[in-house]
């Protein structure tokens, strides 16, 4: 729906009408450093509007000149309050609004990025927050991003106060805390929530006056999303070394040990195995002692592997955007392709921003037959529209639905011409692939239902008024 540019045009009216002192605009690095830059430059509408880039190694002395927008990314919030730089940029009053692009980035209150904007949200006249998925992985996390907008207005201002209203405990745990007198108090705090009944209602009424929900569908004409499941069995000898970590917690491969510490990193590594392959610990798990390994990976199978070659068969050239997680993902899937005889190209963890924006771009080309992405790099504001591509794989399948859901939105948008796109999810079965595949599936649920019911309430406030 384009809310950079919305979000430039309300920058724009603003200035025009002499109440704009300039915006501070917070976003993910690579969106920081491409989308917004590019967006102004793009437009004509834009020419009247000046923007600088602010980096972590910026001090005091860059802002010597006033300009409409200071865009800098989310890891450098830090460095650029220890250097005074966002401390300058209140003081002499070069910015009076904030723009926090991916709000969603806020949704935890006890994360670092939280704590630091949190003293200086006061300073702002206007705070707006952009965001594509607000309930991506529940309710619960609205909380974050509504305060940041309106410093509890809507949800209260403690985030314990709206948990204790909205939802009840479904585990709780003991937790002592030292008093400054050197006493010991101990209470109890919740470990799991689930919604009380009509709360859901209660918080969007809540929510209808800070937020404006537009839904893509009833504006444009986008492509139709359409998912498949590949689904395949794991070799003999993958299911034991799978069952064995799942039911013990340690594996031994050719005398290489590979243990999990608790059955949340058991499921981790659980994953891998489904995927394929296992990295080595750092440390052996037996002495404690450093392996002195660089990070290195065993190869368990390749069935996933084939499974996903025997797509880019039947997709006969069709361009094929990829998501994976695990690096060694990753690297078996380069070395797979690149048999084939085409360059593989992608977008994470060792790209260089050059590498990057040539990917990006011959994607965007139609020059590539597939590109590989971690969704952490390439899920929010990366355009890859333009090549009119219809497919899109999941190599592995992701717990975050925020994540899975704006990656499939990198083609799913205004500009591609393609009717479908069609989804393919690679899962093992009887396995945690199954069940992480299940959860994103009931979190797109909780997502669809919270933006229905928000954009039902923005109508008949409107149609009130």
């Amino acid at each position: 729906m384009g809310k950079t540019s919305c979000t430039l045009a309300a920058c724009l009216a603003l200035k025009k009408a002499g109440v704009f002192r300039g915006a501070l605009i917070l976003a993910p690095m690579r969106v920081a450093d491409e989308v917004w830059p590019e967006e102004v430059a793009e437009w004509e509408d834009f020419k009247d509007l000046t923007v600088q880039r602010l980096n972590a190694s910026d001090r005091p002395d860059v802002l010597k000149r006033p300009v409409d927008l200071y865009v800098t990314n989310f890891e450098a919030l830090p460095h650029l309050l220890k250097h005074e730089v966002l401390s300058t940029l209140v003081r002499r009053k070069l910015v009076d609004t904030l723009v926090v692009d991916e709000l969603s980035k806020f949704k935890h209150t006890n994360i670092q990025r939280f704590k630091l904007l949190k003293p200086w949200l006061p300073r702002f006249t206007r705070r707006w927050g952009l965001t594509g998925s607000p309930f991506a992985n529940g309710i619960l996390n609205i909380f974050g991003q509504i305060y940041t907008l309106d410093l509890g207005a809507s949800l209260g201002p403690y985030v314990t106060y709206f948990r204790a209203q909205y939802f009840n405990a479904t585990g709780s745990t003991q937790v002592t805390q030292k008093l400054p007198s050197g006493a010991e108090r101990k209470f109890t705090v919740g470990t799991g929530w689930e919604l009380k009944p009509g709360a859901d209602e209660q918080i969007y009424a809540r929510l209808a006056n800070v937020a404006l929900r537009l839904n893509a569908d009833d504006y444009l004409k986008l492509p139709k999303v359409l998912e498949r499941t590949h689904s395949f069995t794991l070799p003999d000898a993958a299911r034991r070394i799978y069952d064995k970590m799942e039911d013990e917690l340690v594996v031994e491969i050719e005398r290489d040990i590979f243990t999990a510490a608790n059955t949340g990193t058991a499921l981790g590594k659980c994953r891998q195995i489904a995927s394929g392959a296992l990295y080595h610990h750092a440390i052996d798990p037996i002495t404690g002692e450093p392996t002195g390994r660089a990070r290195t990976w065993r190869e368990l199978h390749d069935t996933k592997l084939d499974a996903f070659m025997d797509l880019i068969e039947e997709l006969q050239g069709q361009p094929l955007l990829v998501g994976y997680e695990f690096g060694h993902d990753k690297e078996r899937l380069i070395a797979k392709l690149e048999k084939l005889g085409a360059p593989v190209h992608y977008i994470g963890g060792g790209a260089s921003k050059t590498a990057v924006r040539e990917a990006k771009d011959l994607w965007n080309a139609g020059r590539l037959p597939y590109l590989l992405c971690h969704p952490q790099s390439a899920a929010h504001g990366l355009n890859l529209q333009k090549g009119n591509a219809q497919h899109l794989a999941f190599f592995t399948p992701f717990w975050d639905y925020e994540l899975y859901d704006q990656f499939i939105r990198r083609l799913r948008r205004s500009g591609n011409a393609a009717k479908h796109i069609h989804v393919h999810n690679f899962i093992a079965r009887n396995t945690v692939e199954e069940y992480v595949h299940s959860v994103s599936k009931r979190k797109e649920r909780v997502q669809n239902l919270g933006l229905a019911a928000l954009e039902a309430f923005a109508k008949s406030r409107k149609s009130a008024l």
